[in-house]
């Protein structure tokens, strides 16, 4: 009956009783169950959230990843203690401006990061390719074969290292950012061992020759520095500074990792503007006006900070960072309709490309997730034989393309000067080796910065080929690797294609500067890769410098995005589904409409008493993995919330009733000392009929929700406000039920509406 429906039916009477009578899902071993009970086009049915649904079966290693999930809590604990506390002490006229330094401390550092890895990058593969140019002119291509792959070989295995060493660094870092922004704990995530081995891993990989970027690590690096110098402390070195204590709890923590992402996109692409639009679009599921300034003025710290120090690196680097791509070009004096069909015509092409390039890396990487990283060898060995073959492809493959004149004529861009000869004689140069051989930013310079036709089609087309399957076998190998800086060499080389075969065959586009082409498909594949919209458009714009190309490059990632939207998810999407991350998205799905919060929540709800014996408290810690109790009075009548950890603390430090209270500081000060495990606490049978005060310490003001409430309404409360736990209650104010992250899952709604209606169908 379900499957001949058009639409999604209400639910009926009978279904919602017959849904209400099924145990709800209450712990991450509860939604495994469920999940497991499922059939096997669980993950693979069409989504009702505007995107085709990711095609992806859950495994053990799903489970157990759920397993280790937490959410995170952006709710101001508004107890008794917190209200007295508020009460005594003057207004906290200084906190905004402690942000403001805090976060241009963070941009600063992050220049700094961002600095030195680009320093070293570059002065790496300047090294490199001075070593193997002599051999290559001399026709001694082994000999530079065997050096150049000696020489990344033992880059990917130093790059390696710091993986296996703390493995939550493997990859770009950005579904964590991501997961972390939307409210979800990702273990080892931000900590000081994830950052020191993103670091190392980056500076490797960019260097070892294969097609990957560092400006997605830059984002996650930033992300860790930000949440690091924020709450002034480290949880891996267990080191805290005691100061601006307000600061340390998830809500002013979340706010200073975006900060964090939004300077490492800024000191990336030197783009301060497109940085903060990126968080905003991008990464951020909680924004502010106050949080847009300081972001802002922590990007244009990063920014200053890379640009001084690039500038004062002279004569390693392009001192002229102003204009990171130059096109000389004025798009004016050309036909802007003509212009626009191409935009089009390269989005379409750049949002299937996208799709395509999406569909297959999540396919490698779910091979990878079930035979590779199940073993550190096989990480490191996936790596080296990556490198050999893109090492060898690099090193031989230009043997097939003719040398080249460099003549006088050629309109050459000042950072795009470097041709290589290859195995050329003096005065010409290889454009296929060009491309393959150069740093990745003199690549992206000599596609879009050079307004000449020294790059033949079946370069490009070549470029395009080996850049594209090496940037889907690449990304998400045991490296942290990005994919910005490839994603600008594949769209920039089919659409500097498509610009010099215009060239020749319309004459409205005689004398066009191809690199505009190149521009506009670097936008178009990048978008048609990850759906970003404004803060694509504004970080192409900032690197060019050049507002002309603004309505194009808008034109090709809006057709982009429709037909990559059209295809599937955008990737970081998908790998937030592939890593079993539970994301709450912006939007509810078709069929919340139609359910209750009755419909959803878990029952049997354990609750505790204003006044609770220590000894029960143990007993349903023991016995439950729940974070979080209601507070009740007489038949369960709601008072408020209190978490776990809480209830751990107070019980840890003897704070039993009649005995002795903390104030809110001494509270905290305990919540943030030493913690002892549940195990280990040892109590006398006098202490276990002690009794705890938690109605001087819950939260007085945790939302509740009608049983009867609209499940669509609840989740926009829950994903607005930040929530962790969502209490239920009946006309009596008596807790039926709770709400948690997982139980708002767009699959597991789904999955528990069509079990109803089937289940309904068939006893009809």
């Amino acid at each position: 009956m379900y499957e001949e429906m058009s639409e999604d039916p209400p639910l009926t009477a009978a279904m919602r009783h017959k849904l209400q009578q099924r145990s709800s899902i209450r712990t991450s071993s509860e939604i495994t169950s469920l999940i497991r009970s499922g059939n096997s086009s669980y993950g693979q049915r069409k989504s009702h959230s505007g995107y085709p649904k990711y095609k992806h079966s859950i495994t053990e290693q799903d489970y157990d990843t759920m397993s280790k999930i937490e959410s995170l809590d952006y709710v101001i604990v508004d107890s008794e203690i917190y209200r007295e506390h508020e009460r005594k002490v003057s207004a906290h006229r200084w906190d905004d401006g402690y942000r403001w330094v805090l976060v241009g401390l963070i941009g600063l550092v992050i220049g700094l990061i961002a600095l030195g890895v680009h320093l070293i990058v570059v002065s790496l593969n300047a090294w490199r390719l001075s070593v193997i140019s002599p051999y290559l002119q001399k026709h001694n291509i082994f000999e530079a074969y065997i050096f150049f792959l000696l020489f990344n070989v033992t880059l990917g295995v130093l790059g390696c290292l710091p993986i296996l060493w703390e493995p939550a660094a493997q990859g770009s870092g950005l579904p964590e950012v991501k997961g972390y922004l939307n409210g979800v704990r990702i273990p080892h995530a931000f900590n000081l061992r994830n950052m020191i081995a993103s670091t190392i891993s980056v500076v490797c990989a960019v260097s070892s020759s294969l097609p990957v970027g560092p400006e997605g690590p830059l984002i996650h690096i930033g992300g860790m520095v930000g949440g690091g110098l924020g709450e002034l402390r480290s949880r891996t070195l267990n080191f805290r500074i005691p100061l601006l204590p307000r600061f340390q709890n998830s809500r002013d923590r979340r706010d200073f990792i975006s900060c964090g992402a939004a300077c490492g996109v800024a000191a990336a692409f030197g783009a301060p503007i497109g940085g903060v639009l990126f968080a905003l679009e991008e990464a951020c599921s909680f924004w502010s006006s106050r949080l847009t300034w300081r972001t802002f003025f922590g990007t244009m710290a990063a920014v200053l900070i890379m640009n001084l120090g690039v500038n004062k690196w002279s004569g390693v680097v392009n001192t002229n960072q102003d204009t990171l791509f130059e096109i000389s070009t004025n798009i004016a004096s050309f036909n802007l309709f003509a212009v626009l069909l191409v935009s089009i015509i390269l989005g379409v092409f750049g949002g299937l490309a996208g799709g395509v390039f999406t569909y297959l890396n999540l396919k490698v990487n779910k091979f990878r997730r079930r035979f590779i990283n199940k073993k550190r060898i096989y990480k490191v060995m996936e790596v080296i034989c990556l490198i050999i073959l893109f090492s060898a492809v690099i090193i031989f493959s230009p043997l097939g393309f003719a040398c080249q004149p460099l003549y006088p004529g050629n309109n050459i861009a000042p950072a795009a000067n470097s041709t290589i000869r290859y195995t050329c004689p003096p005065g010409h140069f290889n454009d296929y080796a060009t491309l393959l051989l150069s740093a990745q930013e003199d690549s992206v310079d000599h596609l879009i910065g050079v307004s000449d036709d020294r790059f033949t089609r079946s370069s490009l087309i070549c470029f395009f080929v080996v850049y594209f399957v090496g940037a889907v076998l690449t990304a998400g190998c045991g490296l942290s690797t990005g994919l910005f800086v490839p994603m600008m060499l594949i769209g920039g080389s089919y659409g500097r294609l498509l610009g010099a075969l215009f060239n020749q065959s319309w004459s409205v586009f005689d004398n066009l500067d191809p690199g505009i082409f190149a521009l506009v498909g670097a936008a178009s594949f990048m978008c048609g890769v990850t759906r970003m919209t404004v803060s694509l458009v504004v970080i192409l714009i900032e690197v060019t410098n050049d507002i002309q190309f603004l309505v194009p490059i808008i034109t090709t990632v809006m057709v982009s995005k429709a037909v990559g939207d059209y295809l599937t998810y955008p990737l970081y999407d998908a790998q937030l589904h592939q890593k079993s991350i539970p994301f709450l998205e912006s939007e509810s799905i078709n069929v919340m409409d139609t359910m209750k919060c009755s419909d959803t929540m878990a029952r049997g709800v354990v609750c505790f008493h204003l006044n609770e014996k220590v000894g029960n408290i143990l007993k349903v810690l023991r016995a439950t993995t729940h974070n979080g109790f209601p507070v009740v009075e007489g038949d369960n009548k709601y008072k408020g919330l209190i978490q776990r950890r809480h209830v751990l603390c107070l019980i840890q430090h003897r704070i039993f009733a009649n005995q002795k209270r903390l104030n809110h500081d001494e509270f905290w000060a305990a919540m943030n000392g030493p913690r002892v495990g549940l195990t280990e606490l040892q109590l006398s049978p006098s202490e276990l009929d002690m009794e705890i005060e938690c109605w001087l310490y819950m939260n007085l003001s945790a939302i509740i929700v009608h049983e009867d409430m609209g499940l669509s309404t609840a989740f926009r409360l829950f994903r607005t406000m930040g929530l962790r736990h969502l209490t239920v209650v009946d006309d009596s104010n008596i807790v039926v039920g709770m709400i948690t992250r997982k139980d708002l899952l767009h699959e597991v709604c789904e999955h528990k509406y069509e079990e109803l209606a089937s289940s309904s169908s068939v006893n009809i």
